[in-house]
Formats: C-alpha cells, sequence, structure tokens
C-alpha cells in the first residue's frame, strides 16, 4: 500500500476516536473519492486481478468497476483479499448515501424531494444510513428509474450482509455481539 493509502486507512481504522475536525476531513474525503476504483487503493492493489480478468471491459469511473466487484463477490475466482476489500468498501457506503456514488447521482433530486431535512448533502458529518432508509420506505414515490434501480440494488446489498443495513446493525450491535458472535456476516 502507498504510504497515503495507509495513513488513511489508518485513519478509517480509527475514525471512531478521531477528532472532530479529522473525522469530517476524512468523511469529506472518501465522498471525494466514492467514484472511481483509482481512488481506492487498496481495493485497486487487492483486486487487481479481478479487475484485469472480471471486469476487464468495464470503463473506470462512475464507480463501474466498484459494482462490476460487487456483482462478482459470490464468484469463486475472486480471491479472500479482493472480497474483504469490496465487502468492507460496501459496507461503508451504506453508512450514508454519499459514499454510494452511483446512489447519490441518481437520486439526487428524489433525496431533495423525498428526503430533505434529513442530512445535508453539503454535511460534512456522515447521515448513518437515514436517507438510504428513507428512499427505501419511500420507494414508491421515486420519481427516476435509475434511482429506483439503485435502492433496489442497495437494498439486495442489505439481504446480502446485514452490515449494510446502518440502523439494524447499530440497534442490534450488542444482541449480535452476545448471540451471534461465531456467525460470520454475510
Amino acid at each position: 500500500m502507498m504510504g497515503s493509502a495507509r495513513v488513511i486507512r489508518c485513519l478509517e481504522e480509527n475514525r471512531k476516536v478521531l477528532t472532530q475536525q479529522c473525522t469530517a476531513a476524512l468523511f469529506d474525503h472518501e465522498v471525494r473519492m466514492a467514484e472511481d476504483i483509482d481512488f481506492k487503493y487498496p481495493m485497486r492493489k487487492a483486486c487487481a486481478w479481478e479487475i484485469s480478468s472480471l471486469c476487464q471491459n468495464v470503463p473506470h469511473g462512475h464507480a463501474r468497476v466498484i459494482r462490476c466487484l460487487q456483482e462478482h463477490l459470490d464468484d469463486e475466482d475472486m480471491s479472500r483479499e479482493c472480497k474483504d476489500e469490496v465487502t468492507r468498501d460496501t459496507n461503508r457506503a451504506a453508512q450514508d448515501y454519499r459514499l454510494n456514488w452511483r446512489l447519490s447521482k441518481a437520486c439526487e433530486k428524489d433525496i431533495s424531494g423525498l428526503c430533505s431535512g434529513l442530512c445535508s448533502a453539503n454535511s460534512n458529518q456522515p447521515c448513518g444510513g437515514v436517507v438510504l432508509h428513507c428512499l427505501t420506505e419511500r420507494q414508491e414515490n421515486i420519481t427516476s428509474q435509475a434511482c429506483n434501480d439503485e435502492v433496489f440494488y442497495y437494498q439486495l446489498m442489505e439481504v446480502n450482509d446485514f452490515r449494510n443495513d446502518v440502523i439494524l446493525a447499530e440497534a442490534c450491535r450488542a444482541d449480535v455481539d452476545k448471540y451471534c458472535k461465531d456467525v460470520e456476516p454475510g
């Protein structure tokens, strides 16, 4: 891992104890980097083979390669290292709609119309899943087909790993630790 990427990973792993100023700056950085696999060095490195073979014809940018990797998570050919990085990234993106580049772009108008006031798009603090929850609760009112498709994809990711439902994961954290500590998430 390159030097800067190691520092970013360290900050991500210690996000709960960082100063508010550092947490906000880290979040802004994560939002800016959400669009392209080329900005996600740990994932790009861990998934180099998968990108060149499973996603070889997928253009970079607009989170297309990231989506391709997500769609191949269950492939036997995918390495454990790559699966872990993709899962980590997906779990993180579920914590705030702005970290899910495809959904945030596709749902921009629907978010302002259906979920305004829940979380400012310009805030440098994570929303904690409230906007994603709002979109799933009001899915029948979504006007954009692209947004509807992204919300449906997000729901599939929730089904695949309960940690992608941030509100459920947080509400059940103690119970999961108590009763399900030996159960592998997913």
